[in-house]
């Protein structure tokens, strides 16, 4: 189960952060509505680069409890923002860069909240396994399954948009 739990959390960080890179001037916007001042550059370059560090952490047992700690600050840093910002209408999540169209709320409180539970799981886990020793066919196999649990987890958003948005111009 541990193996699952950090195979999947480093399936979303890396799926989070590559599509922030690819939409990197989206990725700004929010990041600017968020922060309205010079270091939005630099936040909107750094955090995906935080992501990919944390799951680079999470790939090593050597540095797993970094990644563990590393993603509770990460995670505390969205939770305050989220909380500060979630009444102000229509800033664009961007947790998954365009792959959604999500906005800051209550449900990015919950997907927060879920992280959290993975990563405090992980962090209690008795027996990490070295993800180096184990076989590359298991690893590619469980690293598959993982990006696509996200991927389906990011089409079944999309389609919810759309059955609402078809919704809402019928009514």
């Amino acid at each position: 189960m541990e193996l699952f739990i950090r195979a999947m959390l480093i399936s979303i960080l890396l799926v989070s952060s590559i599509s922030k890179f690819v939409s990197i001037k989206s990725f700004k916007k929010t990041v600017f509505q968020l922060f309205p001042n010079r270091i939005n550059s630099v936040v909107s370059i750094l955090v995906p680069s935080i992501e990919i560090a944390i799951a680079l952490c999470l790939f090593s047992s050597k540095l797993l409890i970094f990644g563990v700690f590393g993603l509770y600050v990460l995670l505390t840093i969205f939770l305050v923002v989220v909380v500060k910002n979630k009444d102000i209408k229509n800033i664009k999540c961007n947790c998954f860069g365009t792959l959604t169209d999500s906005v800051l709320g209550n449900k990015t409180l919950v997907h927060i909240f879920f992280l959290v539970l993975l990563n405090t799981f992980l962090l209690f886990s008795e027996n990490h396994v070295a993800l180096i020793g184990t076989s590359a066919m298991y690893l590619v196999s469980l690293f598959s399954l993982c990006i696509g649990i996200v991927f389906i987890y990011i089409l079944s958003i999309s389609l919810y948009s759309y059955i609402k948005a078809l919704n809402d111009v019928r009514h």
